[in-house]
């Protein structure tokens, strides 16, 4: 796998199935950065933020690099910051009604951010933005980043065979991202299996996982020796 700077993509995509060194890729981007801003990191959930915090503590990568939020987070932040602005009952911030007042936050600060009203602040605050786990992204979320991207370098990391959250909602179609995110890298190398001796699960993995892409069987007769 050739070496990815996440830092020097403008506006692209990264696929990453789970295992071929992500999280390590956004370490390794984010220690080299030294600019005056932080990079902005997003993700899904608390429990994501939490586990990719920590993997940045053991690489030592300073925490003036990055902000990292989870989506929702961050765009509650932004409307706490201007309400007026984004037009939103401010009712809805107290998250009291979780299934009625995050669409709405999601919807709000889509249009916060699209409008190019905050755009100044946001080049003032951030030098990139990463968002992992993109394939769970809602439509509403999708646009705020896509908003994002047009002010600033911005990558987008997923898998659309992990999405998790199709409960929730019509999420973000991953065929759709050249035309929005045109830069496309692939992570190739399966490193949780190579690094756990077992190269040869890795390797069926991946052909398993391009069968699946591709809609054809997988056999599991095949599997490598001592898988049961």
């Amino acid at each position: 796998m050739t070496a990815i700077d996440l830092l020097a993509i403008r506006r692209g995509h990264v696929s990453a199935p789970a295992g071929y060194g992500k999280t390590q890729l956004i370490a390794d981007s984010l220690a080299g950065h030294d600019a005056s801003r932080p990079v902005l990191v997003l993700t899904h959930t608390n429990g994501a933020v939490a586990a990719l915090r920590k993997r940045l503590s053991v690489h030592a990568v300073s925490s003036d690099a990055f902000t990292l939020r989870t989506l929702d987070g961050w765009a509650l932040r932004l409307l706490s910051a201007y309400p007026s602005r984004a037009e939103i009952d401010i009712r809805h911030l107290d998250v009291t009604r979780p299934r009625q007042d995050y669409p709405e936050i999601q919807r709000r600060a889509r249009d916060l951010v699209v409008s190019g009203h905050i755009n100044e602040v946001l080049r003032a605050s951030y030098s990139h933005v990463i968002v992992d786990e993109y394939q769970d992204c809602s439509l509403d979320q999708h646009a705020m980043i896509v908003g994002c991207a047009d002010v600033l370098p911005t990558v987008v990391l997923g898998d659309p065979m992990q999405s998790v959250f199709g409960f929730a909602g019509r999420r973000v179609d991953w065929n759709d991202l050249p035309d929005v995110f045109p830069e496309h890298h692939e992570l190739d190398t399966p490193w949780r299996w190579i690094n756990a001796g077992a190269p040869d699960l890795g390797r069926w993995l991946a052909e398993a996982r391009r069968a699946l892409v591709n809609g054809d069987a997988v056999h599991l007769n095949e599997l490598p020796e001592g898988v049961v």
